[in-house]
């Protein structure tokens, strides 16, 4: 089975959050850190193993349009 060692983070945005403070890396023990400071689960709208996934789901909580993809083709 494999090992899950990093995932993605999406917090509930604020007034004032910027993408970098809502969509962040993590490892369970940095979760578990996150929450002994004041993290509540009720602010994480999702974990996700994609950070593309995350980053796009933030930006659409933060109302920015994604940005487009690189096409090397």
């Amino acid at each position: 089975m494999p090992e899950i060692k990093d995932f993605f983070v999406v917090c509930r945005p604020t007034k004032i959050s910027e993408l970098g403070d809502i969509c962040f890396q993590a490892n369970v023990r940095e979760l578990l850190r996150l929450g002994k400071g004041g993290l509540e689960p009720s602010d994480i709208h999702g974990i996700y193993d994609d950070f593309h996934q995350a980053q796009d789901i933030a930006r659409d909580l933060l109302g920015l349009k994604s940005e487009p993809e690189d096409d090397d083709d």
